[in-house]
């Protein structure tokens, strides 16, 4: 059926959809590319075919504008694509702008609840401060240094079993040549670490703010 014999209801519905499944594409390219971003970039093997989302979604999104369009009248057609491209422009600014108070609020938020968790002794203790920390958005808003400082730490605890800077109690980890367990004596007044020593010019474990390790 060739498009004259389309009703105009249907070509509209078509272009709402085409343009909103390119919007979602180009949002899921996203939050892909922000998450890898994140931790080091992009793999090689993702490059073209997040390339190919990305321009699959924004062909979407452009045919869904046109099909949009076309779908009136001529004599309506630009009135109609002024006032889309107003309204477009309009949900985008509210969308950026709620997205910028969010990550605000967000920022402060999870500061509030990893810098001390950071420090925690126990793994339980740091894992729920993290989904707390994290946000619902993460990684298309990302929250403060802290969470993400503590998430790659703990991501490289389970990887390959390297201490984060404050070691936990309860899971065992390599810092350097040194070994901490679960039996291992913490230090008396301060956090145990696991910090670029420069007196042996190595990571090694010892006692936050100076102080030796027992």
């Amino acid at each position: 059926m060739s498009r004259a014999g389309v009703p105009p209801v249907t070509r509209r519905f078509l272009a709402i959809m085409s343009f909103a499944l390119g919007v979602l594409l180009l949002v899921a390219f996203g939050c892909v590319l922000a998450a890898y971003d994140i931790w080091g970039g992009v793999p090689r093997g993702l490059v073209r075919p997040m390339g190919a989302v990305a321009a699959v979604g924004a062909l979407l999104v452009v045919v869904g504008a046109v099909q949009w369009v076309l779908a009136f009248p001529p004599g309506k057609r630009l009135r109609v694509a002024l006032l889309s491209g107003a309204a477009v422009a309009v949900l985008a600014i509210g969308l950026g702008g709620g997205l910028f108070s969010y990550y605000a609020v967000r920022l402060d938020t999870s500061t509030r609840i990893c810098q001390p968790a950071r420090k925690a002794p126990l793994r339980a203790t740091r894992d729920a401060a993290l989904s707390d920390g994290l946000g619902p958005l993460f990684p298309v808003i990302d929250p403060s240094f802290e969470c993400i400082e503590m998430k790659r730490e703990l991501d490289e605890l389970d990887k390959s079993g390297t201490c984060p800077e404050f070691v936990l109690n309860d899971a065992p980890c390599t810092c350097g040549k040194q070994r901490w367990t679960k039996t291992s004596t913490p230090c008396a007044t301060a956090p145990t670490t696991c910090q670029w020593r420069s007196a042996s010019d190595r990571s090694e474990l010892g006692c936050a703010e100076g102080e030796a390790a027992r």
